[in-house]
């Protein structure tokens, strides 16, 4: 995150530790009190995480060496709306087949995970 950068989170005390450390501005949501200031709320975060958790526990843990692949999977597998039906394994199966872009294993492995 750049310098002046603002973070927006619940109110764990880590995160105000964090953007003390790191001079960043610092807007807490108190949980199950405040769900949002003005146009800003976290709900969005809150959803992708607990998709997230829920996913991951299918694999009753990952190793951490291998988080960055697992997450790269779930936003792929999030952003097609992917469903574990028939149907949508087929769906998966015609899409990474038809898909024109082209990366080599180890291109996807070393990127860098970004949430969007």
């Amino acid at each position: 995150m750049e310098q002046g950068s603002a973070l927006y989170t619940d109110a764990l005390r880590a995160y105000s530790t964090f953007t003390n450390e790191h001079d960043l501005k610092h807007y807490a949501f108190k949980t199950g009190k405040q769900r949002s200031k003005g146009i800003y709320h976290i709900q969005n975060v809150n959803s992708y995480h607990s998709r997230l958790k829920s996913w991951i526990a299918n694999f009753k843990g990952v190793a951490t060496k291998y988080l960055n692949g697992y997450i790269a999977l779930f936003n792929f597998l999030d952003s097609i709306s992917f469903d574990s039906t028939t149907n949508g394994i087929k769906e998966l199966a015609v899409q990474s087949l038809t898909h024109k872009e082209y990366e080599m294993i180890e291109t996807l492995r070393l990127r860098k995970v970004e949430i969007i």
